[in-house]
């Protein structure tokens, strides 16, 4: 049995409610760390019908008491947490991915051996 159990972000499509949904199972069982990943930014009512807002409520005010935290990428996804009633203190802001690189951030030291051409 694992000690950390890694809850899908119920909000990121059809497959990952139900993922939520067998993890809260597995969690009344046998009862591991939760982690949640949060990378939606755009509100929740802009990307889903009601009827699935409804279960993703649910789904989020069950996981809030349980979850040990919420790692996000932006603040975006802190806000929907927020919003949802997440306590801020559970929600941590990581590099979980990149979608490039911000040269003013990252500047490699410069080596000849890399400059060499073939």
């Amino acid at each position: 049995r694992p000690d950390i159990l890694q809850v899908p972000e119920p909000i990121a499509g059809k497959t990952s409610v139900m993922a939520s949904v067998v993890c809260l199972i597995y969690w009344l069982f046998y009862r591991p760390k939760l982690i949640m990943p949060c990378f939606e930014n755009r509100p929740f009512a802009e990307k889903s019908s009601k009827i699935k807002l409804l279960l993703i409520n649910f789904l989020y005010k069950f996981f809030s008491s349980r979850v040990s935290v919420f790692m996000v990428l932006n603040k975006g996804a802190k806000n929907n947490l927020l919003k949802l009633g997440i306590p801020e203190e559970k929600i941590k802001k990581i590099l979980w991915g990149s979608w490039g690189i911000n040269l003013s951030e990252f500047r490699p030291k410069y080596r000849k051996e890399f400059s060499k051409s073939k």
